[in-house]
């Protein structure tokens, strides 16, 4: 057995550089977090998009970065900054992130950066290439890089390969809108093994094999040019003993905060929610629901505080500018409704 090669587009660590100063920072994103057992072990390398480093730093300081990232089995792929828009913003999270959530209507009109989609796969097969050696495994994560398989699979044959998708499949009937279709399912057919986090949205990307390609699937494979390919539902779980080892030492300060919102007396309930500001989210339902709450027991007012956490997310994209602007709306309008000094 060989090592196993983790590809996603991101790296699991954002790389922040101050005056020449750099921190690694562990990244908070839930496919970072899910497979964070994974990460640093001698036997796995982990490569992936290195976070627009190249085009801001000197070649001594990318040289530094490059050995501390081999370090923590990491390994960066640099990506010109043109050619990340369109594959990133344009068509990973511009088109097919809301097509695969069925929010169709957030989707443009005009789709742009499919050739950037491409030329952005073809460079993690290059870095994957690289790295591989006889006996590896290698495992692509998630919609960024549904290409990869097809193309590691036409220059190692007998590469063993996995993808795991980590968003929702959706139905035929939705995924044909995609103009990429085709390209898309050729791409996850590369792999040996494709997995999903539940039965039906396997069942969804069975069912668009046969519609769109006319491949036959039985119960959890289906046979494409003379090989087996399984497909099946591999739920994604956390570390809990980590979660629960982290969680210790923020005990102390929780209850401080607590006490702190709780000192006059008044506020009795506290509702905590933490999302990314993302409209497959529902946070606007949530605000319309602690509103709605609030309008209807109103000896509720002033003794229930409502906390939601929302880090901003792909605000380069303009469907997420859109959404802040309708959240923040909210959050201003229900304030003003129901707020109270203090």
């Amino acid at each position: 057995m060989g090592k196993l090669i983790i590809v996603s587009n991101r790296l699991p660590v954002s790389i922040r550089i101050d005056e020449s100063k750099v921190e690694y920072i562990p990244s908070t994103g839930g496919l970072a977090t899910g497979l964070k057992s994974l990460s640093g072990q001698s036997d796995v390398r982990w490569i992936g998009w290195d976070g627009g480093l190249a085009a801001d730093t000197g070649p001594e300081l990318q040289d530094e970065i490059a050995r501390e990232l081999a370090r923590r089995g990491l390994q960066g792929v640099a990506i010109d900054a043109a050619q990340f828009d369109g594959y990133y913003n344009h068509v990973a999270n511009g088109a097919i992130w809301p097509l695969y959530h069925y929010q169709i209507e957030r989707m443009p009109l005009q789709l742009h950066g499919w050739e950037d989609y491409v030329a952005v796969n073809q460079c993690f097969a290059d870095h994957v290439t690289a790295a591989y050696q006889r006996g590896d495994a290698v495992w692509v994560h998630d919609y960024h890089l549904q290409l990869l398989p097809r193309l590691l699979r036409e220059r190692i044959p007998d590469m063993r390969i996995g993808f795991f998708m980590h968003v929702p499949f959706p139905s035929s009937e939705v995924f044909r809108i995609l103009p990429w279709r085709r390209e898309i399912l050729d791409g996850l057919l590369g792999a040996d093994v494709i997995g999903f986090h539940t039965h039906a949205y396997a069942r969804h990307f069975r069912s668009a094999l046969l519609r769109l390609l006319g491949l036959d699937s039985y119960v959890d494979s289906v046979f494409e040019s003379g090989r087996e390919i399984k497909i099946s539902a591999f739920p994604l779980g956390v570390d809990a003993q980590w979660m629960t080892e982290q969680a210790g030492p923020q005990d102390a300060r929780l209850a401080a905060s607590l006490d702190a919102v709780k000192a006059d007396g008044r506020v009795k309930h506290i509702m905590l929610s933490i999302d990314r500001l993302d409209y497959t989210k529902g946070l606007p339902r949530r605000l319309l629901a602690v509103e709605r709450l609030l309008e209807n027991a109103p000896e509720l007012r002033g003794s229930v505080v409502f906390v939601q956490v929302a880090p901003l997310s792909r605000h380069e994209v303009p469907a997420y500018e859109t959404y802040r602007r309708e959240v923040e709306g909210l959050v201003g309008r229900i304030n003003g409704r129901f707020g109270m000094p203090g």
